[in-house]
């Protein structure tokens, strides 16, 4: 976000929509309160900077709870921001955000399928997250949030600084998530 004399210019995730100041816009978990161990409300993630990122709200309520899948997969609560006609490069963002939520609360799990109860502190999907870490280079509003998070709030998520860990940590889960990474 900018500033720009007495208003704020804000960039949507998703869409990269601009907007002059924050009307129209909310904040859009992108692991959702809802799968999180303690929920909206009682979860530290919801306010962690690295989570959170301003949103148009129709945008948001268009995702809701779902996990990310390549292609939209409606019938198994699959979300893509490129399929859903948003900014695909944020498919990266969105991958680099989940690893660092399963690292920052490890009672959450990535896993690889389509969707889950949400009882179970689930996203996913693993292999089509590994991809987009690798497909879409890390892009400079990335830095520039990692950068300003870690002077507002004392850590950095890592998988900016170093993509390649996601694969480190997750690539030989089973036979696509190895071939992805290339082991």
């Amino acid at each position: 976000p900018g500033i720009s004399g007495n208003k704020y210019s804000v960039t949507a995730f998703y869409s990269g929509t601009e907007r002059n100041g924050t009307s129209g816009m909310n904040r859009e978990h992108v692991w959702p309160a809802s799968r999180t161990v303690g929920g909206r409300g009682n979860d530290p993630l919801e306010d962690d900077i690295h989570m959170i990122r301003p949103t148009v709200v129709a945008e948001n309520q268009n995702r809701g709870n779902s996990f990310y899948v390549e292609g939209m997969n409606t019938e198994h609560d699959g979300w893509d921001p490129k399929a859903a006609h948003m900014d695909e490069t944020f498919r990266g963002d969105a991958a680099r955000i989940i690893f660092y939520c399963a690292i920052a609360d490890t009672r959450l799990r990535i896993i690889d399928s389509n969707s889950d109860n949400m009882n179970n502190h689930t996203m996913g999907k693993l292999s089509d997250l590994l991809k987009w870490n690798l497909q879409y280079a890390i892009a400079q509003r990335e830095n520039i949030r990692n950068n300003g998070a870690e002077s507002l709030q004392g850590n950095r998520n890592p998988f900016i600084d170093h993509p390649e860990y996601a694969c480190r940590i997750w690539g030989s889960t089973n036979s696509t998530t190895r071939n992805i990474c290339g082991m």
